[in-house]
């Protein structure tokens, strides 16, 4: 993985064009040199070193020897890098190449690179070898640096020109086109398709340059912050919270007002620039070029950061603002960047609808599920915090009528994850109702239904029926299936028992052995006895 500092060595950027799988390999140079060269991506720092001061450093005797001048100015740049990069450095210290003319060592610094005179990327090395010497050249005397939002320059720019399809399969063709003779191909063998999108793409992306930056800058500070605020707790965990938390935002917050300020940068503009990365996203998308967009998904979040802390505005409002950019039936930022517990709510929902309100057993009037028991159990669950219910649903239904065996384990191990859950609501069923919680499951059922004649009495009579030691999982489930009425809520004790069964087996014997449909119907059996004991406590809730 690339590294992803703001100045970004060659090397570096060219690994992050091969992350990007926009090339084959990280050796890019040729490529960028060309770029360059024609004025289509350009370095955004070149650092030129003093060749005498290169050949020094390697205790080679240089002739005419470094200046003065030199030395100071070699100095005053290295220092000033080495205390930016220093992990206790101020987080809010600007950037040596941000300085301009004020920079230490200025004049070895170039940040306008397109006013340059082009000069070939060979003719940066030095021979460190003497007269009559076979020459030895290095590339330590010149520094080129690329900002990371480059690379989607880099992505419009690989677009741009003429697809030339031919049949490669012939030798011959394949000879002139690797030659660079494409133009000795008869035309007729030849089929040119010429790019648009490249050329649109890189002219609009230029156009937000300031802006790219301008979040990278935030980013920057934020990141070394939290450096700084890490390395303050020798590597032990914590929790960024209090005084500490506060000075985090406030430096964060300075940073993004400082970094709009430098651009004049407004929040009109910056409902642009999100409308603009949005629907560059969403072209990338529909492409099926997943690692652009995921970087342009990136970029979004920074700028998103950058803009909430320099005009105090949160997600919900820019996500209203930027509006359907790029034409889903939901705003573009919520597509992005959905809502995890929206998103989890819905499948639970929908799973609770089709799979237990659907199919719930007879109950009496007061226990009898429907939809606004469901409403009631996920309210529950998401206002104390007990999230394990909707994640046990949506790995459920990820790993449902998969092939593999993998699959099939991560289904037994999710439905061995909602027996457990079932014990925990039980418990905090239990507290909520003031009654102390038992030890064994059996037992906090049976105290959780205590004020029900008719279900306490099943569950406390036939506490049996719930282990497997001396009969079958599936005779049990028969045994249950077969107690004789003895008012209107057998089912919801055989509900009850054949949960704790499920549980009991499960927690001992594991379920990876269990066919499909018994996974299915053991998770149904779950979520079934969490909704009639939910709404036990509604109607009925057990007594100290």
């Amino acid at each position: 993985m690339a590294s992803r500092d703001r100045f970004m060595s060659a090397k570096e950027f060219g690994a992050l064009i091969a992350d990007l799988r926009l090339t084959p390999t990280l050796f890019q140079n040729g490529l960028l040199e060309f770029f360059e060269h024609e004025r289509i991506v350009v370095p955004v720092v070149r650092v030129c070193w003093p060749n005498s001061m290169i050949l020094e450093s390697r205790d080679v005797v240089s002739d005419p020897p470094p200046t003065q001048a030199e030395r100071d100015a070699t100095q005053a740049l290295s220092d000033a890098l080495r205390l930016w990069r220093r992990f206790d450095a101020d987080p809010e210290l600007p950037h040596p190449f941000d300085l301009g003319a004020q920079a230490p060592g200025a004049a070895l610094i170039t940040t306008d690179v397109a006013s340059q005179e082009f000069v070939d990327w060979a003719d940066f090395r030095t021979n460190i070898r003497g007269p009559g010497q076979d020459p030895l050249y290095i590339s330590d005397g010149v520094d080129t640096y690329y900002h990371d939002w480059q690379v989607l320059l880099v992505a419009d720019a690989l677009m741009m020109g003429v697809h030339v399809i031919f049949d490669t399969r012939k030798p011959e063709l394949l000879k002139q086109a690797v030659s660079g003779r494409l133009s000795d191909i008869p035309a007729k063998m030849t089929r040119s398709i010429v790019s648009f999108e490249g050329s649109r793409g890189l002219t609009k992306g230029l156009e937000w340059a300031l802006w790219f930056d301008a979040a990278a800058k935030v980013e920057a500070v934020r990141s070394r912050k939290l450096t700084a605020v890490s390395m303050g707790h020798n590597g032990h965990t914590f929790t960024l919270e209090g005084a500490e938390l506060a000075d985090f935002n406030a430096v964060q917050k300075r940073s993004a007002e400082r970094a709009l300020a430098a651009i004049a940068g407004t929040c009109d503009d910056a409902r642009s620039f999100l409308i603009y990365l949005c629907e560059r996203w969403d072209e990338w998308s529909r492409r099926g070029g997943n690692e652009v967009a995921g970087e342009y998904k990136r970029q979004i979040g920074l700028a998103l950061r950058m803009v909430m802390l320099a005009f105090d505005t949160d997600f919900k409002a820019l996500a209203v603002g930027v509006g359907r950019a790029t034409g889903h039936f939901a705003n573009t930022l919520d597509v992005i960047f959905p809502d995890w517990k929206h998103d989890a709510r819905d499948k639970a929902e929908l799973s609770l609808k089709h799979s237990v309100v659907a199919k719930a057993p007879t109950a009496d009037a007061a226990l009898t599920l429907d939809d606004a028991a469901i409403t009631d159990l996920l309210d529950w669950l998401e206002r104390t915090d007990q999230w394990k219910v909707h994640l046990s649903i949506e790995a459920i239904l990820k790993h449902q009528f998969g092939a593999s065996s993998v699959d099939h384990s991560a289904l037994a191990k999710e439905v061995e994850s909602l027996s457990t859950t079932f014990e925990h609501l039980a418990n905090a069923l239990l507290d909520e109702a003031g009654v102390s919680s038992p030890a064994a499951l059996m037992k906090k059922v049976q105290a959780f239904w205590n004020t029900s004649t008719e279900v306490h009495g099943i569950l406390t009579t036939q506490y049996a029926l719930v282990g497997t030691k001396t009969a079958t999982r599936a005779d049990r489930l028969a045994a249950i299936a077969a107690l004789t009425p003895s008012g209107p809520n057998i089912d919801v004790a055989r509900t009850i028992l054949a949960a704790v069964l499920y549980r009991n087996d499960g927690l001992h014997n594991g379920m990876a052995s269990w066919v499909e449909p018994e996974l299915h119907e053991a998770a149904r059996i779950f979520l079934t006895a969490m909704m009639f004991c939910r709404k036990n406590l509604l109607v009925s809730p057990p007594s100290p």
